[in-house]
């Protein structure tokens, strides 16, 4: 039979190709029995933080999980260097109830949750961007002056001789959410 350490090794490694990060849960008894074996499986809903945009990477959202017996106590260091605290999809399990198929199957469970809240967040991102947009147009031109970014910045912008309005996508950082003057007309 494999050792805890050893599975551990090996979960963390088959669940890191998820996005998911797997933490042993650490005794937290005064009187230092050990806890029972056991991991916290966790993935942020968002790849950067919501406060610096920065990029969450593991070593910022790894915690140190404590527990007493099955009871788990408290959680540390799950904050972003920026001071926010990023939003989490996870669950903790215990070595012994759960094969690693299993254990692989929860981290696939908490990848798919995760990727439903940020397509929910980007939805409603896309209804944030068109009252912007819509706004925008609305406005007279000191106002408007005040209100344009630019293709970088995230915002509304001139692009071609059409006002858009964009975002990051929460669910591929590398995407953009993009709401164009022609499609609040279509939609008229």
């Amino acid at each position: 039979m494999q050792s805890f350490a050893d599975r551990t090794t090996d979960l963390a490694r088959a669940v890191h190709s998820l996005g998911v990060a797997l933490t042993v849960i650490e005794s937290d008894d005064p009187a230092d029995a050990p806890a029972d074996e056991g991991w916290t499986l966790s993935i942020p809903v968002r790849t950067t933080c919501t406060d610096c945009a920065i990029p969450l990477t593991d070593k910022e959202l790894v915690a140190t999980v404590r527990a007493i017996g099955r009871t788990v106590r408290s959680e540390w260091s799950r904050q972003h260097g920026c001071g926010a605290w990023p939003e989490l999809v996870q669950r903790d399990v215990w070595a012994d109830d759960v094969t690693d198929d299993e254990v692989l199957e929860i981290a696939r469970q908490l990848a798919a949750e995760r990727d439903r809240r940020a397509a929910e967040i980007d939805e409603r991102r896309r209804a944030r961007l068109t009252r912007e947009l819509t706004e925008f147009l609305g406005a007279d031109e000191d106002e408007r002056d005040e209100m344009v970014t630019s293709e970088v910045e995230p915002g509304v912008f001139l692009e071609d001789g059409e006002w858009v309005s964009w975002d990051f996508s929460v669910l591929d950082p590398t995407e953009t959410i993009t709401v164009r003057e022609s499609d609040l007309e279509r939609a008229q």
